[in-house]
């Protein structure tokens, strides 16, 4: 048998770290106690409401949004692959909390300032100046996935590169089920370590509130449909390791929803 070559080692290197870290976070998630499991609420019929059922699915939506962690500048051809591990941590707002504990759920006092979400990637480039990604999360009764497409508008020999994007994500956590469109405009500037950007875009988020309840040995489904938006503004800058192909990049956002983020994702460039 042959020893696996080191382009191989790299490729599966993202799904290493995935299977190494990714547990260690689930237990995280556990710890933190997300307020999605609809039997720890009191007055769950509380959530069935306008204002109430606009805000959760809007924090639903958003920090299960798809982020692709990449600079305006295409992947390329050569063979324009990047795999990687995406962790992102969330922070919910005041508004979202007071709505659930409002709903009786008093343990979301307990909520950490902030909350990771995991995520594996994979980008390739498809077109010279267009690149597809994806992502996905699966744990539990939480399921989030997502993609975007990314289109190159200038991208000179030197200077500032421009690009616009458009990324999907549909998700569900418990008893929410959310879908976020999220166009974006991107610049960036490619230097011989790192590739810093900068961005902003629009959140349109649509979603779903599904609470059943047993009365007097009958089942009944509440449901309430929802839908909000938002904009956010995201800086990062995308570290090379010189003839290496490993990559790291760090993000951070923030959006009018006060739905902010900071997070990093390590993996391969190929």
């Amino acid at each position: 048998m042959s020893l696996p070559t080191w382009r191989s080692i790299l490729l599966w290197l993202p799904t290493y770290l995935w299977l190494l870290f990714v547990p260690k976070l689930t237990l995280a998630l556990d710890a933190s106690s997300l307020p999605f499991d609809i039997s720890k609420y009191t007055n769950s019929v509380d959530l069935i409401g306008d204002t109430k059922a606009r805000i959760i699915v809007q924090t639903v939506g958003l920090i299960t949004q798809h982020r692709p962690y990449e600079p305006a500048t295409p992947l390329g051809l050569l063979l324009g692959l990047d795999a990687s591990v995406e962790v992102t941590m969330v922070q919910f707002p005041t508004e979202f909390k007071s709505t659930i504990k409002a709903a009786g759920l008093t343990s979301i006092d307990n909520l950490p300032p902030a909350v990771p979400i995991p995520k594996l990637h994979i980008h390739k480039g498809v077109l010279p100046m267009v690149d597809l990604g994806a992502s996905a999360f699966r744990y539990q009764s939480y399921t989030i996935y997502g993609g975007d497409l990314k289109v190159g508008v200038y991208v000179p020999e030197e200077g500032p590169t421009f690009a616009v994007r458009l990324c999907y994500t549909q998700s569900k956590l418990g008893y929410v089920t959310t879908k976020t469109w999220t166009p974006q405009m991107i610049m960036s500037r490619q230097l011989s370590f790192a590739d810093p950007y900068v961005g902003i875009g629009g959140q349109f988020v649509s979603g779903e509130i599904k609470i059943t309840q047993d009365i007097l040995g009958y089942t009944l489904t509440l449901k309430k449909e929802s839908h909000a938006s938002s904009a956010d503004a995201f800086l990062g800058v995308a570290f090379k390791f010189g003839p290496l192909p490993l990559r790291i990049v760090l993000e951070g956002a923030y959006n009018t929803a006060k739905v902010n983020t900071m997070g990093v994702k390590f993996g391969v460039k190929l």
